[in-house]
């Protein structure tokens, strides 16, 4: 009876919204036909997926259309529907870091929440400049022996699980462990289950991927205003890229929009509402988000974004949580910082890294410090290009449809989307200072930890993924278009064009790959 009740709401808004409908669909043949050149080795399952590809959107759009007041669910559809296929798709160890994630994630499903480096015996074939490693397993070195091959070109698919003791040289154990407890989780039933060795891999991704759609779930259930916009921003297909793979990203994006979402409550509330209660659950919040990458302790700061009248305790009192987070991320950061470069020692010994002497050689060199954060600027339009495009390892893949509609959409929705709120300009100027903060931190950070000693152009490693929870507040500060147009359309029309940004994001995989 309820299914039936179901399948008729949902035939009537089929026949109510056909014309959205029929604009999904040419659109998403569009998306396919300008992902890549059309030749591919495994044509009946690229066709194949392709297609389930395109009426898996057509059901996210109906799914859609049925719950317009639950875009949380909405969102939490469409992340798991499109993910879980980035999962089975992308190759082995394809994303940034995956294998060093993979290999974190691997360590937390034996209990290592901790893990450490050990001396590596005279007989253990491993090669760290070093002469220290972790503990590993032989099936993540069978796994990572086959890095950047598609399930068809290896045997990982059809061997058990070896966990045969031996050594990997790093895993990125600086980071926080409730950053790999979802990894770790779908590693752990892959061995329960006794599947074979793939399975560590499929399973740590779908467990990830479902950990980011909780996520954002609640970061858009949470947020009484934009609800629209987050979803946009959440659903961008880089961010479900990460998500679906083994990346603490996942994490990251994840908290990051909750944080951004918990600031917009707040920041709503009604006067004399704020407790100190609220005030240490966002200070939390942001505590977890910058244990995990250090740049986004300057979240706290939003918290000076609230007018005064929303707390019902004295408004001074949020200095108290500023200072506490930042001493804690910041002893955090003093600790882990040391082991993060001996991770890297070969790395920083072969291209000539040091933090203190790039320090000295830009305190020597001032004009061409100047040029280098001067070229910051412009590189906020470089990495909002990029973010329509993926990493095989130091190269770059994506589509002419990903990167064209992808960029007009983006934005679109940060300064054309038809908002209510008129927020005042003293609190966009402030959001906007705490997004520079941010941006300009990632770069400092790069310049110091993974650029030659003086070379300060270009700053090498930053990556568009990592500004990703810092779109959820582009529509707080850029926005002005308070006029009241059909939203409802626009809203629709935004939704088609997310679904199919996915629909070619997953033929970019199949063209590129396949």
């Amino acid at each position: 009876m309820i299914f039936r009740d179901r399948l008729k709401v949902s035939l009537e808004n089929i026949k109510n919204n056909k014309v959205y409908f029929l604009i999904y669909f040419i659109i998403a043949f569009i998306s396919v036909l300008f992902s890549g050149p059309l030749t591919f080795n495994h044509y009946k399952f690229v066709g194949v997926t392709i297609i389930f590809s395109i009426i898996l959107g057509f059901l996210c759009l109906i799914y859609y259309f049925n719950h317009k007041d639950e875009l949380h669910k909405v969102a939490f559809f469409t992340i798991i529907s499109f993910g879980i296929i980035c999962a089975f798709l992308t190759p082995i160890f394809i994303p940034p870091d995956e294998v060093e994630h993979f290999f974190r994630g691997l360590l937390t499903s034996q209990g290592n929440l901790f893990p450490h480096y050990v001396q590596i015996p005279a007989n253990a074939n491993v090669l760290n400049i070093s002469g220290f490693s972790i503990d590993a397993t032989q099936g993540f070195i069978d796994l990572f022996e086959n890095s950047q091959q598609i399930f068809f070109n290896t045997n990982v698919t059809n061997i058990p699980i070896n966990n045969a003791h031996t050594y990997f040289y790093t895993g990125f154990i600086h980071n926080p462990f409730y950053g790999y407890l979802a990894q770790g989780f779908g590693i752990l039933l892959a061995n329960v289950l006794n599947l074979n060795n793939i399975w560590m891999l499929w399973l740590g991704r779908i467990c990830n991927l479902i950990l980011y759609a909780i996520l954002i779930s609640i970061a858009i259930k949470k947020t009484p205003i934009f609800k629209i916009p987050m979803l946009f921003m959440a659903l961008i297909p880089l961010a479900i890229y990460q998500g679906s793979s083994m990346s603490i990203d996942a994490t990251v994006n994840g908290l990051g929009f909750i944080v951004v979402s918990y600031f917009l409550y707040l920041y709503k509330s009604k006067e004399r509402t704020i407790s100190s209660k609220e005030i240490i659950i966002f200070s939390i919040l942001v505590l977890l988000l910058s244990l995990t990458k250090l740049t986004y302790l300057v979240f706290i700061l939003l918290l000076l974004c609230i007018p005064k009248d929303k707390f019902k305790i004295n408004y001074y009192y949020i200095f108290f949580p500023i200072i506490i987070i930042s001493a804690l991320v910041l002893i955090w950061s003093s600790n882990t910082t040391p082991i993060y470069d001996f991770s890297r020692q070969g790395y920083y010994m072969i291209h000539n890294i040091n933090s203190t002497n790039q320090i000295s050689y830009m305190l020597s060199h001032p004009n061409d410090s100047i040029v280098s954060f001067l070229y910051i600027i412009p590189s906020v339009f470089e990495n909002l290009f990029y973010t329509y495009t993926f990493y095989v390892s130091t190269d770059l893949f994506s589509s002419a449809f990903l990167v064209c509609v992808g960029l007009i959409s983006f934005i679109f929705v940060v300064f054309l989307y038809p908002i209510k709120e008129k927020i005042p300009l003293k609190y966009k100027i402030i959001v906007l200072i705490i997004l520079v903060i941010n941006y300009f931190g990632t770069y400092v950070i790069q310049l110091l930890k993974w650029t030659p000693v003086g070379q300060l152009f270009p700053i090498l490693g930053v990556q568009p993924r990592y500004f990703i929870p810092l779109f959820g507040l582009l529509i707080f500060v850029f926005n002005f278009n308070y006029k009241r147009i059909d939203e409802c359309k626009i809203n629709n029309i935004l939704m088609i064009i997310c679904i199919s940004l996915l629909v070619s994001l997953i033929s970019t995989i199949l063209f590129k790959f396949y």
